[in-house]
């Protein structure tokens, strides 16, 4: 697995604060793990879970909705839609979180499997959480600014690197706009209008895409635990 995990530390007129180790729980249940999947490689997939089908024809920037699993180990498999050949076979342990997100990638070695454990917000009123995935290989790094009614348009995240996920930070739960700025040349920047519910966690999931004979940028914000 090419993902890192790396810490970012800011604090912003009390607008923007890192999410501190103690706001966050699994809350494990001992009987089921609730699983989700998100693909951002181009082939459509099938997917099956302990070999039991679970969804087909999984196209490229799609997301399911959540699925219960055993609580102990579970293997995913992957297959391409229209073929038989496995594309990948991976084993989760139990010591998932109560709620995941499988971001199905592409590597310099093929197909991947990026588990993210959904994390439990401690209560901040007025406020929601947001962390980035860099799911591809780009040249350079990506910084993502943010802007809202409240505060001036400033950088977020900073030098977010190739396969990183970041930590989550606090936001306001208000109108705002994240600008995705590529340092490489090649890439333009992207602009997210956005507008999180209080308390609540979201995702901001990066990648690129051949369109017209050239690599975009593309992004998109899910919300964690539906």
């Amino acid at each position: 697995m090419f993902f890192k995990q790396r810490p970012y530390q800011y604090d912003w007129d009390d607008q923007i604060l890192t999410v501190p180790e103690t706001a966050f729980s699994t809350q494990d249940n001992p009987q089921t793990k609730m699983i989700r999947f998100f693909n951002l490689q181009e082939k459509r997939i099938d997917i099956t879970v302990n070999s039991i089908p679970v969804f087909t024809d999984v196209a490229w920037s799609e997301n399911t909705g959540y699925i219960a699993a055993k609580a102990k180990q579970n293997t995913l498999k992957l297959y391409p839609s229209d073929g038989k050949k496995l594309l990948l076979k991976k084993t989760f342990d139990k010591n998932m979180g109560k709620y995941n997100t499988f971001c199905i990638i592409s590597t310099p070695n093929g197909i991947d499997i990026l588990s993210l454990p959904e994390q439990v917000l401690a209560n901040s009123p007025g406020k929601a959480t947001i962390r980035v995935i860099l799911a591809d290989q780009i040249d350079g790094w990506i910084d993502v600014n943010f802007e809202s009614k409240k505060s001036d348009l400033r950088t977020l995240f900073a030098k977010v690197e190739t396969y990183t996920v970041s930590e989550s930070l606090y936001i306001p739960a208000d109108s705002c706009k994240l600008q995705i700025v590529p340092a490489g040349l090649g890439l333009e920047r992207i602009v997210l209008e956005f507008k999180p519910e209080d308390e609540k966690n979201y995702s901001l999931y990066i990648t690129s895409k051949k369109q017209t004979g050239k690599h975009i940028l593309y992004a998109k914000i899910i919300a964690d635990r539906l």
